[in-house]
């Protein structure tokens, strides 16, 4: 009893505040642009009311979280799911949501977690399915994708859901690499139930899909909500990509993201496959063993790759150096040995703020041979410091061992010439240990002579 007065006393205090989100952060793209939450509406309003009078009725909690979502509050929603979950720990609709609502601003592992959890109390939840196989096409895992929208189209709960977990599928199945089965999937018209809104944009992206109306045509004058606009631009950049023509596919990115219509999964995903899209830029360093080429990847690691090239134009790395050397015979942990070399700026060099941290779960990027990542101590620490792998190191992704808080490291780029110069530098002498061991010291440190953009 005295939990649920707790719970009751909890839900009324949430009911009672003014209303979460006037128009509150929600979202900061990689480019630095804020997107926020609209004013609270009549539907929040009520929602809050008819909580207020039940205030742990499961169905009155998702009412007023997607009440929320509706005017793009989505960290109120988030809010408003957690305590429902508090009260309700095993329903899975509540994870479901919540997790919807994570993915809308971009937490994309929170997401995942929250479906993992629903399935395991429910694996027949549409929205479950439908949503997770999202996040799976935002990190470039479309056959993984696939047989999530797969398992989400038998259970749609109306036409427009089925439409639209038929759209993913075929667009999963594309980029995937099994246009057959794409096509054939639509040839059977999985979608035959008829969507009320003929101009819905899932309705009509298939219609492109299944040739009924030209790319040129598919965009309208009366297509000016923005969410219409990135879902119809981004399923326009699809089309154009899974046929080869990357020019075009970029520049419907490009306007699915100008269209401002940030909580469309077409916008985060056209946001992901720009970055896929984006050329990286080489940097070449000149050291006192030799040369070498590191490929910054701009696209999927936008904020380490920044404050990396910060330091290269700066002149932040010449004169810098190479000073630690991870090897067998220098590695002092056995649960979890690497093998890299760290360098740091020069001691001169300005010394900018610590970044957050780029977790290899949100870039797609994986430690593997000849990664450069970011060095650091506690999560959201990175300065200058960088290492580079010498083999492949899966305990430095997210999740990984090699960093007691699992968050892993952030790699952002790759070594594309002068993979013997790595090793080189990771074979030179080091100081000795106090304990009769080598140290990873290198003596003499191995000097940076430049950094700069090829």
């Amino acid at each position: 009893m005295r939990n649920g007065r707790l719970l009751a006393a909890l839900f009324a205090a949430v009911c009672a505040a003014p209303i979460v989100g006037a128009q509150s952060a929600q979202y900061r793209s990689p480019a630095g642009v804020e997107y926020r939450s609209q004013p609270g509406n009549d539907a929040v309003a009520r929602a809050t009311q008819a909580l207020a009078a039940d205030p742990t009725n499961a169905d009155k909690i998702i009412a007023l979280g997607t009440a929320q979502a509706g005017v793009r509050d989505m960290r109120g929603a988030i809010a408003t799911f957690t305590t429902g979950i508090a009260a309700h720990p095993n329903n899975a609709l509540l994870y479901r949501w919540r997790g919807h609502r994570h993915l809308s601003v971009r937490e994309f592992d929170d997401a995942k977690s929250d479906f993992a959890r629903g399935l395991a109390l429910d694996s027949a939840v549409y929205g479950i399915w439908f949503h997770l196989g999202i996040i799976r096409f935002t990190e470039g895992a479309f056959s993984a994708a696939a047989d999530a929208f797969k398992r989400a189209q038998p259970l749609a709960p109306d036409p427009g859901e089925l439409a639209a977990s038929t759209d993913w599928l075929w667009m999963s199945l594309a980029r995937a690499g099994r246009m057959a089965e794409a096509n054939s999937m639509l040839a059977r018209h999985p979608d035959s139930l008829k969507v009320a809104d003929p101009e819905y944009g899932y309705v009509k992206r298939l219609r492109l899909y299944r040739g009924e109306v030209a790319p040129e045509r598919l965009i309208t004058a009366t297509d000016t909500a923005d969410t219409q606009a990135a879902t119809l631009n981004f399923g326009l950049g699809n089309w154009y990509l899974v046929r080869g023509d990357t020019g075009r596919a970029k520049a419907a990115f490009e306007r699915a993201v100008q269209s401002g219509g940030w909580p469309a999964f077409g916008f985060i995903e056209a946001e992901a496959d720009l970055r896929r899209l984006a050329p990286p830029v080489i940097v070449v360093f000149e050291t006192s063993a030799g040369s070498f080429d590191v490929a910054v990847d701009v696209g999927h690691a936008p904020v380490t790759a920044a404050n990396f090239l910060k330091y290269v134009d700066a002149g932040g790395y010449n004169n810098g150096f190479f000073h630690r050397t991870v090897r067998p015979n220098t590695e002092s942990r056995t649960d979890y040995p690497i093998q890299v070399v760290q360098a740091s700026a020069a001691k001169s060099s300005a010394q900018y703020p610590a970044i957050p941290l780029e977790r290899t779960s949100v870039t797609g990027l994986r430690h593997v041979a000849g990664t450069i990542s970011m060095a650091r101590g506690g999560p959201d620490t990175a300065t200058s410091d960088f290492y580079i792998c010498i083999t492949d190191t899966p305990e430095n992704d997210f999740g990984g061992r090699r960093n007691a808080d699992g968050q892993g490291f952030a790699a952002f780029g790759k070594i594309t010439r002068g993979m013997d110069v790595i090793r080189k530098i990771q074979a030179s002498p080091v100081k000795p240990g106090p304990d009769g061991r080598n140290s990873q010291s290198l003596e003499p440190p191995i000097t940076i002579l430049s950094a700069r953009r090829k």
